[in-house]
């Protein structure tokens, strides 16, 4: 098999363990992406959240939905623009963060278990070399 597909087949892998782990907290990994990046930056519109997480904003708006109705995280108009809505987390979204992130960093312990510290770090920096040659 391609390399590519090696590392889409081992991608797909990852993403199902984390899908059916975070199911016991309600959320998916693309919900989980999400929240994470507005604790980092609160108070973005969906049109630059959408460019953050690089997803298209249809995809994003459902995103966002689902997350509200879980109330983790609430919509407030911008003053100066009523068209545009700006996002942040709740309490409640920032106390499922904290647990979540405990999951994470176990569930990242394990699929990468092992792996030497050394290979962590190149394998991470390979990913980004990928990425950053796929802009």
């Amino acid at each position: 098999m391609s390399l590519s597909y090696d590392i889409c087949y081992t991608a797909r892998k990852i993403y199902q363990y984390l899908n059916k782990n975070l199911e016991e907290f309600g959320i998916t990994p693309e919900q989980l992406i999400v929240l994470k990046k507005l604790k980092e930056e609160e108070g973005v519109s969906q049109k630059e959240l959408a460019l953050k997480v690089d997803k298209d904003q249809n995809t994003i708006k459902a995103i966002i939905d689902k997350l509200e109705k879980k109330e983790f995280l609430r919509r407030e108009i911008k003053k100066d623009d009523k068209r545009v809505y700006l996002l942040f987390v709740t309490l409640k979204g920032k106390r499922l963060l904290k647990e979540v992130l405990k999951f994470e960093k176990k569930s990242e312990d394990d699929i990468l278990c092992n792996l030497s510290e050394d290979k962590k770090k190149e394998l991470k920096e390979i990913l980004e070399i990928i990425r950053e040659s796929l802009k």
